[in-house]
């Protein structure tokens, strides 16, 4: 399948790295950047009327990825994912407005986001691989590929098969 998608000149591929995470903790992986815009003003009074500093806020835009596992009956490991691609438009729309009260003008941005999710809860043996899809706006596909391996308790390391 991924040597097929790798041939697609319309396909995409990112690659997360390898994550250790303890039975029952919840493991986020991120890949893309967070974008920074003014999100309010904070209003105070200065030597010379009124003082508008701006607040900030951030958001992110890219690929995200949850994951928790337990251990299963029969031996088998449980494990719930999500997956989640922000897309935030790009220059940020921005919108003047006058304070209220005064005749300044202050200037916000207002990001506007779109994107898709999926989840998926699954039992899995030891080396299996789960695959997690979710539709994006635009038609394509994003498609997750994950694998669980068992981690000894003395810290030996993750048994690639």
């Amino acid at each position: 399948m991924l040597r097929g998608l790798r041939q697609d000149a319309t396909a995409s591929i990112t690659q997360f790295p390898q994550i250790v995470a303890p039975a029952l903790h919840r493991a986020l992986l991120r890949v893309g950047k967070d974008i920074t815009y003014v999100r309010d003003h904070e209003l105070s009074a200065g030597p010379d009327g009124l003082v508008a500093r701006p607040l900030a806020a951030t958001i992110f835009a890219g690929h995200e990825v949850t994951a928790m596992v337990a251990p299963a009956a029969n031996g088998l490991v449980a494990m719930q994912i999500a997956l989640v691609d922000h897309v935030v438009e790009q220059p940020l729309h921005e919108v003047v407005t006058t304070i209220p009260g005064s005749t300044m003008e202050v200037r916000v941005q207002v990001p506007r986001v779109t994107g898709s999710r999926a989840s998926q809860v699954v039992e899995m043996a030891d080396g299996a691989t789960a695959l997690v899809t979710a539709r994006q706006n635009d038609g394509r596909w994003l498609v997750l590929l994950t694998t669980v391996y068992e981690i000894q308790a003395e810290g030996t390391p993750v048994r690639p098969r």
